[in-house]
């Protein structure tokens, strides 16, 4: 009954800047890491940097997204008479 696996895939590269299951595999990593610290420090710091580094990229994609949308219109004059 439900759901039993070996193996669990995560993608934490976002694809856009509201991608909630990059998102979610990201969670799942830091989690992951801290879990397995004292165990594996070296296996903890790797998901953990890369999580971040995922982070970091799609907190740009979400800067760049509302720059994009918020960007005001110019409004193109003809050019001036000699």
């Amino acid at each position: 009954m439900g759901l039993e696996m070996k193996y669990f895939v995560l993608n934490p590269k976002s694809k856009h800047s509201t991608d909630k299951y990059a998102r979610a595999s990201r969670h799942a990593m830091k989690a992951y890491s801290n879990v397995i610290c004292v165990e594996d420090p070296e296996l903890a710091k790797a998901l953990f940097d890369w999580q971040k580094k995922e982070r970091d990229a799609e907190d740009v994609m979400t800067i760049n997204a509302f720059a994009i949308a918020n960007k005001p219109t110019q409004q193109t004059r003809g050019k001036p008479g000699r």
